[in-house]
């Protein structure tokens, strides 16, 4: 089992925080709200992209997620065109499926060791 530094796990607690708190005022129809917790959202998903190199490929699949999710929520507030939405989940249905073939090959490499 991999290490994970305590302040490399509060920083993905304050994240999922962050996250959370924009979803709430999303729903809630809380434009301004919403729209200013994208960004503290966005800069502590980069700032865990940036430091967390072991798991980079799962990291690329939460970034996918997060813009896509982000760009639906400000298609349905702020009225943005939709084709990033279309644009971030096809990315991230690539990352994922790239994450899994990955894993897949490497569980094979274990177990012919």
């Amino acid at each position: 089992m991999k290490k994970i530094h305590k302040k490399v796990l509060n920083i993905h607690e304050v994240h999922v925080i962050s996250w959370l708190l924009k979803d709430i005022f999303w729903t809630l129809k809380w434009t301004w709200m919403a729209t200013t917790m994208v960004f503290p959202t966005l800069i502590l998903a980069g700032y865990i992209f940036i430091k967390d190199r072991d798991s980079r490929d799962s990291n690329l699949v939460l970034m996918s997620w997060l813009l896509m999710n982000i760009f639906w929520m400000l298609h349905e507030l702020q009225n943005l065109p939709y084709w990033p939405v279309k644009v971030f989940m096809f990315l991230g249905i690539l990352s994922t499926f790239s994450l899994i073939l990955k894993r897949r090959k490497n569980e094979g490499n274990i177990s012919r060791s």
